[in-house]
């Protein structure tokens, strides 16, 4: 049964940023670079202000006191004189696809012509594409106020690392990739800013409109009560929209000034070269281990990509270095990380926003281990697991600040049986070595562990309103993004107050609606807004059952989590590689999770293999590509190869419950789950199938031709 929420949606009956019409909006369409690192010497609107329908061309000279560089959203102290951008660059660019104009015209198709006509004077610089030709000696400044491109330094110490390698058995390095990708979300990012008694009413595709909100009060110049953002139903964010994107703010400032409505849709071309990007990591890993496959140290220095701009900081190599210990013990622990300016589309948060990459790196780990041992990689994973009785579980990790790393529960020995037997484990290793033998069929199997930090951020306010007729409101915060927040309210709701959850309307995504919120991202919207419910629908009961009847009844709850709830899970991969042509194809998956307790199963399970698809492509696909100048090969969805239908397997999700003592409810996120470890069990399942001692999958993706590569050198000369 699909319910009612995903339903409306199936039949296209959501109202997006781009179905809402004002009359008289005007159209924004952005001047961007061409070039990855360049000074703007000039810029000539006049062919541009000469055709029909155009209104405005405005550079970031004309926007004034507003194209200041915009606020700092996540302080770090690593990170030293952060390099934030501008709405709209002036003197230089810094990569391609960063806008120094805008055109106002009455309609898109007008506003789109313009943009040919608008001439821009640039002088080419030298451009540095890659962290590598970034760190090189005498290097091109990204920023030359800067004396070279490192944007920041941090370390991590858990432990005596030094004496745990001085007297370890087994030791052994490796160097692990993984290339950028995008989040790509059906719907691009939009704004429609419309002028409001000296305010604006401001309706955008974001996931924080309180945020954005706040942002814009702060880069306009006007006081929070006089801006209004509502988040209409978004079309998918996975970290795309949080934050204040300069788009936005451009186009907001320009309704201010024009005293017209000004609305801009990105175009997915656009969103490719303007929109951040993630996933960008190198790490230098080291391990020490007895020779049973037990982890005593681990050292990891690892470089960020910032792109041209710290307009997340350091804030993906923390939940990096958060997630790197996983669900094994691991008393000793150093790591060391750069973040590193280069001329590439600035890194933000993408599903997961670094954590999937600290999973990948210690799955992949624990991969090498089983190797380095010759044990089975399950056989190494259970040998190091945390036992559920040492919950709560300090890692002894401490993110900047002095926040502690500490698991507040879960089973992860049971997430790890129930993972191998539901997947009957041992009788695909016997298919694998019958199929090898009988028809040489490459199958490979790959399991990976992950624990995720969620509902770890701020706090979440609702108001709860009951009418004489018995019908209830609900105002929230976070807008909804497709996960089917708005049944999942009503139904708790229902069951406190003891109404049917049709008689409950949920409003959420609009700042008039509560005083302050935090948003949709960081797999915290269920666990912070279902108790805040919860504790609102329960004072509303309690003052029915003390006769309260006159009139509508209002209450307001607001939660904030005494910790993080710390999700868990396994996921079990068989891949077939095609010898000949060195395809890879998923022929089973399985996903084991612990998220706590869970009010809406369907929804859960949703969320789950929407992000575990997205890993698929990930893992086996996605990359986005920059040539030596800084150049992007990657700005069509013709190029960005995306998983189809055809390259999904039906996927198999159980549910085990661990709940969090952290929330009344016991929730924990699940939002990121389906992503987490999925990149390192396929490439565990790759690599695997090649079954060459030679070849280890430490670069993400794996492309057909890297597997075809590596048969065809196994088979030696034709």
């Amino acid at each position: 049964m699909i319910a009612p929420e995903v339903r409306r949606l199936l039949l296209g009956e959501g109202r997006f940023l781009d179905d809402l019409t004002v009359d008289g909006a005007l159209h924004a369409r952005f001047v961007r670079s061409p070039h990855a690192h360049a000074a703007v010497r000039a810029v000539d609107a006049a062919g541009a202000l000469a055709l029909p329908g155009v209104v405005a061309v405005l550079t970031g000279a004309d926007l004034g006191s507003v194209n200041a560089p915009l606020p700092l959203r996540f302080g770090h102290p690593g990170l030293c004189a952060p390099q934030l951008p501008r709405p709209l660059a002036t003197e230089v660019v810094r990569h391609v696809g960063e806008p120094v104009a805008v055109v106002l015209a009455g309609s898109r198709y007008a506003a789109a012509d313009a943009v040919d006509h608008v001439v821009v004077d640039y002088a080419a610089l030298p451009a540095v594409a890659s962290v590598d030709a970034a760190l090189a000696p005498g290097a091109p400044r990204v920023h030359a106020v800067l004396e070279d491109n490192v944007a920041g330094t941090y370390r991590w110490r858990v432990g005596d690392p030094d004496a745990a390698f001085d007297g370890a058995p087994v030791r052994f390095a490796v160097r692990l990739t993984i290339s950028r990708g995008a989040a790509v979300p059906i719907e691009t990012r939009g704004i429609l800013a419309v002028p409001d008694d000296g305010g604006l009413r401001v309706y955008a595709s974001t996931q924080s409109p309180h945020y954005l909100r706040r942002t814009l009060a702060r880069v306009l110049g006007l006081p929070e009560a006089a801006i209004r953002v509502t988040a209409p139903d978004v079309g998918g964010a996975f970290g795309s929209k949080g934050g204040l994107p300069r788009e936005y703010a451009v186009v907001a400032a320009a309704a201010l000034r024009l005293g017209r409505p000004v609305r801009w849709v990105e175009e997915r071309r656009e969103s490719f070269v303007a929109c951040h990007q993630d996933r960008d990591q190198v790490h230098e890993v080291e391990v020490a281990a007895t020779r049973a496959g037990e982890l005593l140290a681990l050292r990891d220095r690892f470089v960020l990509d910032l792109g041209a701009y710290a307009s997340y900081e350091h804030l993906l190599g923390i939940h990096t270095v958060n997630h790197l210990i996983g669900p094994y013990r691991l008393p000793h622990l150093e790591v060391d990380l750069r973040s590193v300016y280069t001329h590439r589309v600035p890194t933000g948060a993408y599903r997961g926003a670094g954590r999937p990459q600290g999973t990948f790196v210690i799955e992949r780990v624990m991969d090498h281990l089983a190797r380095a041992v010759g044990a089975d990689p399950a056989v190494v994973r259970a040998r190091n697991l945390i036992a559920p009785e040492a919950m709560p579980y300090d890692t002894g990790l401490r993110a900047p600040g002095g926040h502690e790393v500490r698991y507040d529960s879960g089973d992860f020995p049971a997430v790890l049986r129930t993972a191998l037997d539901r997947f009957g484990y041992e009788a695909w290793r016997e298919q694998q070595r019958r199929r090898r033998a009988q028809d040489g069929v490459r199958l490979g199997l790959g399991v990976a562990l992950y624990v995720e930090e969620t509902a770890s951020h701020g706090h979440e306010t609702v108001t709860l309103r009951l009418e004489p007729s018995g019908t209830a409101t609900l105002s929230a915060g976070p807008p909804a993004a497709g996960q089917g927040l708005a049944p999942l309210l009503a139904q708790i709701v229902a069951r406190e107050v003891g109404i049917a959850p049709s008689a409950v309307t949920v409003a959420s995504g609009d700042t008039a609606a509560v005083d302050e919120s935090f948003g949709t991202f960081g797999s915290r919207v269920a666990t912070m807004l279902g108790n805040a419910t919860a504790l609102a629908a329960r004072e509303l009961a309690a003052r029915l059952r003390a006769g309260a009847r006159d009139g509508p009844i209002e209450v307001r709850a607001a939660f904030a989590p005494s910790g993080a709830a710390w999700s868990s899970g396994a996921h079990v991969a068989a891949v077939e590689v095609d010898p000949q042509a060195g395809t890879v194809r998923v022929v089973r998956y399985l996903i084991v999770h612990d998220s706590g307790a869970v009010l809406d199963e369907a929804a859960v399970r949703r969320q789950i293999l929407g992000a575990a698809v997205q890993a698929i492509g990930g893992a086996l696909a996605e990359r986005l590509v920059y040539d030596g100048d800084g150049q992007p090969l990657v700005t069509t969805l013709a190029d960005y190869a995306v998983p189809r239908a055809t390259d999904v397997p039906p996927i198999e999700v159980v549910r085990l419950e661990t709940p969090s003592p952290h929330n009344p409810l016991g929730l924990k996120g699940a939002g990121e789950s389906g992503i987490m470890p999925a990149y390192a069990a396929l490439a565990a399942a790759v690599e695997d199938a090649v079954d060459d001692p030679a070849v280890t999958v430490d670069a993400l993706p794996v492309s057909s031709q890297d597997v075809w590569r590596w048969l065809a050198r196994a088979r030696g000369p034709a």
